[in-house]
């Protein structure tokens, strides 16, 4: 049974089961980190979700107006790793150090995502801010797979 969070700390936590679904694809069979050691995927995604952290503080503190440590925040950050990892191969020489994920982490730093309107003609710029009063209201399913494949383009822009 899982402890119950206080009031306060509503809506601060990530559960464990859901960390757990957004990881696997990378930690399970198949998956860019499955080759390494636990230690080796302990330390690799912790220096990940602390170059998010550093690049964007303000927004990983503030869970309140934020998303990043909220549900959704973790499924977008999960759902590109992927690239970001391709990113260190590439340009940090392997290297899955925070400083090299936050190298790659920053250039989200002031870029926006185009989210197609239903018409398909037209198209929604959403900066990479990560606010709630943005992101919050694109927590479906299919707005979030628009979100990370958005982000995955501009990653794999100039590679």
């Amino acid at each position: 049974m899982l402890p119950t969070p206080l009031p306060e700390e509503k809506g601060k936590w990530v559960r464990n089961t859901n960390l757990f679904k957004h990881l696997k694809p990378h930690i399970g069979n198949g998956g860019v980190l499955y080759s390494k050691t636990i230690a080796q995927q302990i330390e690799i995604l912790s220096a990940y979700f602390s170059a998010f952290k550093e690049v964007f503080e303000d927004e990983w503190e503030d869970s309140k107006n934020y998303i990043l440590r909220r549900n959704q925040g973790i499924e977008i950050m999960c759902g590109i790793f992927r690239e970001m990892k391709q990113r260190c191969d590439l340009y940090e020489g392997k290297s899955y150090s925070k400083k090299s994920f936050k190298n790659q982490v920053s250039m989200l730093k002031g870029k926006s995502i185009e989210m197609p309107l239903k018409d398909k003609e037209n198209s929604l710029t959403i900066p990479i801010d990560w606010s709630v009063n943005i992101f919050g209201k694109l927590s479906n399913r299919a707005w979030m797979a628009e979100i990370r494949k958005n982000i995955v383009n501009i990653l794999n822009s100039d590679m």
